[in-house]
């Protein structure tokens, strides 16, 4: 049996935990990026997704690989469904 959480985290937050370790602001996220600092603050409060674009763009900003940020998003939302479903 596989690891089953009982709490559906955004992925949002280990945006915003990254950005807190390297020292960086949304705002330097958003000129790395060119995503607008409206829509990282969005992604960062969970209240928008983390796409394959975005994934890449924040794997080039942040570091890591764009298959860690999806899958940090996927993750989310199979928790999420399995969790309203239980």
């Amino acid at each position: 049996m596989s690891y089953q959480p009982n709490k559906a985290i955004h992925p949002g937050s280990a945006v915003g935990r990254t950005l807190d370790k390297l020292g960086m602001s949304q705002k330097s996220l958003s000129e790395r990026t060119g995503i607008t600092e409206k829509h990282i603050s969005a992604i960062i409060n969970g209240d928008a997704s983390i796409t394959p674009e975005t994934a890449a763009l924040f794997a080039n900003a942040m570091g890591g690989k764009p298959s860690f940020w999806n899958n940090l998003q996927k993750n989310y939302e199979e928790t999420k469904v399995r969790l309203e479903n239980q």
